[in-house]
């Protein structure tokens, strides 16, 4: 029977205090893949067990709003994936473990390799994974024409009024999100999000000149689970590295035409609902500005955050609403 989570999250704890006695980076990083690998294989066995709430939710909220409008039954099928260990968030943190693990060369040195190790981790938690799961949930409930509530966080009119934040159509949760799309600067300088090709139904939905540029998301964009607590531990090393670029190639624009730039991370979106214990501890502004805009990855703090909140660890996941709950 496999060790329990909570165990290994414990082990990882007791290594990193040992920093003090001479563990080297390398001896850290052999124990850390090891936990980190366990916490990947019991996701897994939780969405494939059908565990998690917000994986069932998922899966029926699709269902019904393929019922409800027939030329989004293949969006849906897709936005579905993520409710398995097929789709493409949980396959995302699969790929990142084993980078850390097999290719060290990825990475910069070895405390950033660390870092991702840590993060992985953090993202694998079943609590964790069950809050990221609410932003295409809300997603296909902004769909559902009100017959169908938004989970772990507040209806969409109120969000926007309490964000200032404006409506860019369909998906909007997801811009910024790697597992859906990336942001492709053009010619003049200007980034805008790509969708990937599974979800380039998002732009036929709205009109092209409602389509924002990175600057206009970055300054009105609304909450989602992703950009206010996800942002560290569901993109890669590498993700993050481009999201830096992207923001600071958008605020040099900014300042050449005079204009004022506001950091799609400068502070957490109001929205949140019934979040785990495990996902609120940490913020993605926080994170953002620490990580990059000091161009610093800080292994012993990461360490010190991921390990307070393992204690907290289970496998349970708490109820979020019914799916037949209305606006």
């Amino acid at each position: 029977m496999p060790v329990p989570l909570v165990r290994w999250m414990w082990i990882t704890l007791i290594s990193l205090l040992l920093l003090g006695c001479g563990d080297s980076i390398e001896d850290q990083i052999a124990r850390q893949a090891d936990t980190t690998r366990q916490a990947v294989v019991q996701l897994k066995q939780q969405l494939d067990g059908n565990k998690l709430t917000n994986a069932m939710l998922l899966r029926q909220y699709t269902q019904k709003v393929a019922e409800i409008r027939p030329d989004l039954k293949m969006l849906m099928e897709q936005l579905a994936k993520d409710a398995t260990s097929k789709g493409p968030m949980f396959l995302r943190l699969s790929k990142r473990a084993n980078t850390a693990y097999n290719q060290p060369l990825s990475f910069v040195d070895n405390n950033e390799r660390l870092v991702e190790l840590l993060d992985v981790a953090s993202a694998a938690d079943p609590l964790v994974f069950n809050d990221a799961l609410s932003d295409p949930i809300n997603v296909v409930a902004d769909f559902s024409n009100g017959q169908l509530s938004r989970v772990n966080s507040i209806e969409k009119k109120a969000s926007e009024t309490a964000n200032a934040a404006k409506d860019f159509g369909p998906g909007s949760q997801l811009m910024g999100n790697p597992t859906y799309g990336q942001w492709q600067t053009n010619s003049s300088g200007t980034s805008f999000w790509q969708w990937y090709i599974a979800y380039r139904v998002f732009d036929s939905l709205i009109d092209s000149r409602r389509r924002p540029s990175y600057g206009q998301w970055s300054r009105y964009r609304d909450y989602s689970y992703y950009g206010d607590y996800g942002w560290e531990r569901y993109s890669s090393n590498r993700d993050k590295k481009n999201s830096y670029k992207v923001e600071q190639q958008t605020r040099k624009k900014f300042e050449r035409q005079g204009k004022t730039f506001t950091s799609a991370y400068s502070k957490n979106r109001t929205g949140s609902s019934s979040l785990s214990k495990n996902s609120s501890w940490s913020k993605s502004s926080d994170r953002f500005k620490s990580s990059y805009a000091a161009k610093q990855y800080s292994a012993n703090r990461s360490s010190n955050r991921f390990s307070s909140s393992s204690s907290q660890r289970n496998s349970s996941t708490r109820t979020s609403r019914s799916i037949s709950g209305g606006k």
